[in-house]
């Protein structure tokens, strides 16, 4: 698939702008950045960083509406309520393979299989991560260093991969 030369690539242009910043914080780097954006690009880059936002705001309106119910009913507002709470869930969006996205209700079985091995493959890479974040922390504490960058280079590179 071709691409139009004179597309704004947000993923590339942000990602040199992250690269070349001194700010940690995701805010501060996102009001700078869009300062940056050229005032022809940026419905370009909105519609880029809408489809991103789209899916996180997605996959939080599923988070808080996939509870499950308490076992016991004890009024015809609380079984309604029930109710809409699966109704809600049929309509949660899920992402199926191939760029393809679809409501829960309208999933077949591939789909739900795919949607759950690819929260299984995330829940790992998040748990990986937590796994390093807390190998830092027990570095810290070996070497008292305050800061993650006061850590010798060797524990670095052994918990970030590189040469030890």
């Amino acid at each position: 698939m071709s691409r139009d030369p004179e597309a704004y690539d947000l993923r590339s242009e942000l990602a040199a702008f992250i690269d070349d910043t001194s700010m940690a914080n995701p805010h501060d780097i996102a009001a700078k950045f869009a300062e940056k954006v050229p005032q022809k690009h940026l419905r370009s880059a909105l519609q880029q960083a809408l489809g991103q936002y789209t899916r996180v705001m997605v996959d939080n309106r599923r988070a808080s509406n996939s509870n499950p119910p308490p076992p016991a009913q004890r009024s015809s507002r609380v079984a309604a309520i029930r109710e809409a709470a699966w109704e809600r869930a049929l309509r949660a969006s899920y992402h199926v393979g191939d760029g393809g996205w679809k409501f829960l209700g309208d999933c077949e079985q591939a789909d739900v299989v795919f949607a759950a091995t690819e929260r299984r493959e995330m829940a790992k890479r998040s748990n990986a991560r937590a796994e390093q974040l807390e190998d830092l922390a027990r570095e810290m504490t070996a070497h008292q260093a305050a800061h993650v960058r006061d850590l010798p280079e060797n524990v670095l590179a052994r918990i970030f991969g590189g040469q030890e």
